[in-house]
């Protein structure tokens, strides 16, 4: 029996560690397709639309109540008008700039205080390399990453934050001192 547990102990470790392979062959790909469309001259910018609107509604989760602020982040994140602007060659670096950091500047806002200063490093590394003329293949993909990553944390933060028992209470007492 023994060795029976120890065989099967040994079989789900290396299942995980295929499903890990598979998983990052596939991350791999997906950022090199990305990569590649944005390498084209002209770029495909029209790559990154998705990939606004998956991240603008995992925004819209860290805040599922706030309609004020769903209705920011569909202004300021308008794929629409950005898919028109991509198609009429109007996205300039300080277009992009601008976005990027508002993107950022949302998830510095509703991430714990304990990430603002690794962030911040990372933010301001991340612009001044565009700024210093970081290729948009390149850029993206780490924006993207970082941008998902950080939005991720926030929304496992959060539901880790409604486990606990001082949730209700604090729920509670936000509750009742709207009143």
């Amino acid at each position: 029996i023994e060795k029976l547990k120890e065989q099967m102990t040994n079989y789900s470790k290396a299942v995980e560690r295929n499903f890990e392979t598979i998983n990052n062959i596939v991350h791999s790909a997906f950022w090199d397709n990305i990569r590649e469309q944005l390498s084209k001259d002209p770029p495909n910018m029209l790559v990154i639309l998705p990939l606004l609107d998956d991240l603008k509604k995992m925004l819209k989760q860290c805040v599922p109540n706030r309609g004020d602020l769903h209705e920011q982040l569909n202004s300021n994140i308008n794929t629409e008008h950005i898919e028109d602007m991509i198609k009429h060659d109007a996205i300039d670096n300080r277009f992009i700039i601008t976005i990027v950091r508002y993107i950022f500047n949302f998830i510095e806002t509703f991430q714990s205080s304990g990430d603002d200063k690794d962030f911040s490093k990372i933010k301001e590394s991340l612009l001044d390399r565009y700024s210093n003329g970081m290729y948009l293949r390149d850029f993206f993909p780490e924006f993207f990453k970082e941008a998902f990553m950080m939005t991720e944390k926030i929304l496992k933060e959060s539901e880790e934050l409604k486990q606990m028992p001082e949730y209700e209470t604090i729920k509670e007492m936000y509750k009742n001192h709207m009143k």
